[in-house]
């Protein structure tokens, strides 16, 4: 049945809803003459239907003698499906044309093709000031980064001349200086401490979101790390009167990664576990290997987590405030340590997850890495 048939059997109503649309519908045979078209397309180029009737589009609309490169009606007669493209014209608006195969309902032959075509002028306009938008705000944002960096990393010297000059005045001098001046020593050196985690934290974050770790992976032993970090940590532990295990584990726990951040990672974790376990609780780190993956976990028997802290753990300045009373826990801290956790985790192609019971019932911080083959 060829395309002449068929518009005459189609019936009124179906021609004239297509007559309605505003986007232009056209009908092309094989030979990519018109065969029928809607008034909007007509409209467009301010012609009689029946004057376009038999020419090629590429003649009316873009004043070429062959097709335009890419045409999707040329392509969905080649490979029988849907083609789409996008194409500006002169005039400086922008068109979404979609070619469409048109066959015989009663043999499946493609006897023809339907181009669709949509004005989307104002579309493009809003994507191109979205777009010029997001990039302004991004340089914008790396303007913003460079200086905390920058004005970050300048606190670096002094605090390490700070830090020097009170453990040398607190180690050398300690029996000779009066009480009250032996505590306010203390009191600088615990506080240029502080100030330095807080320090190398933000560098930490700086340097994870410019993607600006280093790139060279090589083998980690987790259990190693693990072992590392809870060495020491010991004499906090101590301390705190804790207790910590650690697996006895003998399958290989070897990940793809770098060595100083993961090892950052476990120290989050299990920092975060001693600040939040009263005396007498235990602290448990855990391996398990699962087929490709390898689980880390730290579990503890500290305060817990109620279920709506959980998605605010991991965000940058999540600190959760909780009234505690008067139990034994540190509450000192940035809510970094667990957003860089998180950040470095991902950037290893891996998950980080939290979960726990309830208030005072403990909780448990899962990370998942692939396993080195």
């Amino acid at each position: 049945m060829n395309i002449k048939r068929i518009l005459e059997k189609k019936g009124l109503l179906e021609t004239s809803i297509l007559d309605m649309l505003s986007e232009h519908v056209i009908l092309y045979d094989h030979r990519m003459h018109i065969r029928w078209l809607n008034s909007a397309a007509a409209a467009s180029l301010d012609m009689r239907k029946d004057d376009m009737l038999g020419k090629h589009c590429y003649e009316l609309w873009h004043q070429r003698s062959s097709p335009c490169k890419g045409c999707p009606v040329m392509e969905a007669f080649e490979t029988g499906t849907v083609q789409s493209f996008k194409i500006g014209t002169p005039d400086g608006r922008y068109w979404l044309v979609k070619g469409y195969p048109f066959k015989d309902t009663s043999t499946g032959e493609i006897i023809g093709a339907i181009e669709i075509t949509l004005d989307i002028t104002k579309q493009h306009e809003a994507e191109q000031l979205l777009a010029s938008e997001n990039e302004r705000l991004k340089k914008h944002n790396d303007m913003q980064r460079n200086f905390i960096y920058n004005t970050t990393h300048e606190f670096k010297t002094p605090l390490t001349k700070v830090i020097g000059a009170s453990s040398f005045i607190l180690g050398e001098f300690k029996d000779e200086l009066a009480p009250n001046i032996r505590e306010l020593m203390e009191i600088v050196k615990k506080g240029a401490d502080r100030l330095k985690l807080l320090v190398d934290q933000f560098l930490s974050i700086a340097r994870v979101e410019a993607n600006s770790l280093k790139q060279v992976r090589e083998p980690v032993d987790l259990l190693q790390v693990s072992r590392e970090v809870v060495h020491g940590f010991h004499p906090l532990i101590k301390r705190r009167q804790l207790e910590i295990s650690l697996p006895d584990i003998v399958d290989s726990c070897v990940v793809q990664g770098n060595p100083e951040w993961l090892k950052e990672v476990v120290e989050n974790l299990v920092m975060n576990a001693i600040k939040n376990t009263p005396p007498g609780g235990n602290i448990t780190v855990d391996l398990e290997v699962i087929k490709a993956n390898i689980m880390l976990t730290v579990s503890d028997t500290g305060i817990g987590l109620e279920r709506a802290d959980i998605d605010q753990l991991f965000t940058l300045f999540g600190k959760i405030d909780r009234d505690t009373g008067n139990m034994d826990v540190i509450r000192e801290g940035s809510g970094l340590g667990l957003y860089l956790a998180r950040k470095i985790v991902e950037w290893h192609h891996g998950s980080i997850m939290a979960s726990s019971p309830g208030f005072m019932k403990g909780s448990k911080f899962t990370i998942t890495l692939p396993r080195s083959p």
